[in-house]
């Protein structure tokens, strides 16, 4: 009875929707699609500019790296569980807690209605998983990226990196700046 309370739980504070079941590239308008570009070069070199930057799992390694504190919110629009949380609201809070904010969408439809942000828009470039399956290439991805399964670090979208290294996956990002 416990399991089935808990994925209940899990059900209902998350984020799945029929509308993040693949990439979502194909609902976009053919102009929205010409804003979805591949990410060439570093992650550093880019800034909102309209565009939503595909990245790889390199790329952003090599930008987290490059901070003291980095705040990666997984996010995912048109999501309306209790911890999606408007990314301009994120950001101001990273500002005043210095630390690096990076938005990492894993599906596009309605990417391009989140409001103006200072950082660019990255997408996760599911090209490298051979899937176009939202959850499977998300999984994967941050995998990749922390050295952790969903099980181990947690369900959460907000993931905290020092230095580089994986710190811990957090429901809110409030969470992630709070002392122990």
């Amino acid at each position: 009875m416990g399991k089935i309370w808990g994925f209940l739980l899990f059900f209902l504070t998350s984020c799945i929707s029929t509308s993040g079941l693949y990439t979502g590239y194909e609902k976009l308008t053919d102009e929205q699609k010409e804003y979805v570009v591949k990410c060439e070069g570093r992650i550093s070199q880019q800034y909102n500019d309209g565009r939503v930057y595909k990245i790889t799992i390199e790329q952003l390694k090599q930008y987290i790296a490059q901070f003291p504190y980095v705040l990666v919110y997984d996010y995912k629009p048109n999501c309306t569980g209790n911890f999606c949380v408007n990314p301009a609201i994120v950001e101001t809070f990273c500002q005043q807690h210095s630390c690096q904010f990076c938005l990492v969408a894993c599906d596009l439809d309605g990417i391009f209605d989140i409001p103006k942000l200072s950082s660019p828009i990255l997408f996760m470039d599911n090209e490298p998983y051979n899937t176009r399956i939202q959850q499977k290439y998300e999984k994967r991805f941050l995998e990749d990226l922390t050295g952790y399964t969903y099980k181990e670090r947690g369900y959460g979208r907000y993931i905290l990196f020092r230095n580089g290294q994986y710190i811990e996956t957090y429901n809110s990002y409030t969470d992630a700046f709070k002392v122990p």
